[in-house]
């Protein structure tokens, strides 16, 4: 069985949005194109990118959508037999590359949150068939995680935290004892810069508008003030440094 990385994610707010919007087309069709969006990251990238052996790490991500879960999962056992020195590496990097530009994109787009956990391990999946069949240790750990999460923050398993923090994509939640999943880890990579300012102005607006409609639902302000407070104290660390895009908390909330 291979060794593989887990990331489980939820939307929160998701009941709202079909509640909501179950009947206008061109809403669902705009979360559909997120998600779509999402699931071409990789066919660009190997379009972009001309050594083969990257092309084939690449290969060892899949992304994946269930109603108003996301699921990404690194083959771990494949990336390195593609690259012994790197693979596991640059399969772990792949991961969090899609992840952040997965929830940025629809958290920017949308305002709504996203709260999941990631885990390594034992996993069996038989993606390349037309019905998915998924028998995994890393999954189930990552959806226990997602349930402790509870604010909406992706938390990562303790086992596999350090590599996350060595390859720069851990961040620290002063209200929860582990590592959290970072966000924005992107944006603090010159590449990305253009990129950062478009995103977190579309969150910054976002979120604003989320924060004012639910400003007399207290559980669900409860969980947009924990993002938000992650949001301001991200993009105020010297690697990013774009506090223009703070988002304010009116003093009436």
């Amino acid at each position: 069985m291979d060794t593989a990385l887990v990331a489980f994610v939820d939307v929160l707010g998701y009941s709202w949005l079909v509640k909501n919007f179950g009947q206008n087309i061109d809403v669902i069709k705009g979360i559909e194109a997120i998600f779509e969006g999402a699931t071409g990251i990789g066919e660009r990238l190997s379009q972009a990118i001309a050594e083969k052996m990257l092309v084939d790490i690449l290969s060892t991500v899949r992304i994946g959508f269930v109603s108003d879960s996301i699921v990404v999962v690194a083959n771990l056992s494949q990336a390195e037999q593609i690259d012994p020195d790197n693979g596991r590496q640059n399969s772990m990097l792949t991961l969090g590359g899609y992840l952040s530009c997965i929830s940025t994109s629809f958290i920017a787009k949308t305002g709504l949150l996203l709260r999941g956990g990631i885990a390594a391990g034992p996993h069996y999946d038989n993606s390349t068939q037309i019905s998915r069949f998924l028998f995994s240790w890393a999954y189930l750990r990552a959806c226990e995680l997602e349930k402790q999460a509870i604010m909406p923050r992706i938390v990562i398993d303790q086992k596999t935290a350090p590599q996350f923090e060595d390859l720069g994509m851990s961040w620290h939640d002063n209200n929860y004892q582990g590592k959290i999943f970072d966000f924005y880890h992107l944006f603090a990579k010159p590449e990305f810069t253009s990129m950062a300012h478009i995103v977190l102005a579309a969150i910054m607006n976002g979120v604003s508008r989320n924060l004012e409609y639910n400003r007399k639902n207290s559980k669900e302000l409860s969980k947009i003030t924990h993002f938000v407070n992650y949001h301001n104290r991200r993009i105020a660390q010297p690697d990013i440094n774009l506090v223009g895009y703070t988002i304010e908390i009116p003093n009436s909330l």
